[in-house]
């Protein structure tokens, strides 16, 4: 593995710590986000398993070089708009939000970064608007998605 994806990796591992779901408060501030603290805390773990679950899958067809311009260039600034974006189905959950099931989702969440050491350079995962994203571009994903929603949560603490 890269240092590149290395560095991204532990980044984001280092974000999801910071988030100290052990006592952190469910709040809602409408003029930063719909979603409250829990819901962005759920969400950034279930994201991180499920792209790199994705990562892992076996694939019935070849990657195609398909990632869009748009993909390639909101990673590369490292900005996703607030309030833009809809949440794909796997990074979302029904059920009651609890701090038990944020422990749990965050654990859960570590184990798959943990695994990203054991891909093959060539591993991809399709991602819903951005097409097809190898190794190198997902490390990026998984660490600018995890700071926008990490930095959703510090501005709905702070208020």
């Amino acid at each position: 593995m890269s240092q590149n994806i290395h560095r991204n990796i532990e980044r984001t591992k280092q974000l999801i710590n910071n988030l100290e779901i052990e006592s952190i408060e469910n709040t809602l501030n409408t003029n930063v986000s719909k979603k409250d603290v829990f819901w962005q805390c759920d969400h950034i773990c279930r994201a991180i398993v499920a792209i790199v679950q994705g990562l892992k899958a076996a694939k019935e067809t070849p990657f195609k070089n398909n990632m869009s311009i748009s993909g390639k260039l909101l990673i590369s600034v490292a900005y996703f708009p607030r309030g833009k974006g809809k949440a794909p189905k796997p990074t979302i959950t029904d059920d009651e939000i609890t701090r038990e099931s944020l422990m749990e989702i965050k654990r859960r969440a570590f184990e798959e970064l943990e695994s990203v050491e054991n891909l093959d350079n060539s591993a991809y995962f399709k991602h819903p608007l951005f097409g097809h994203m190898n190794l190198k571009w997902a490390s990026k994903l998984l660490y600018v998605h995890t700071k926008h929603h990490y930095k959703i949560v510090k501005d709905i603490s702070k208020s």
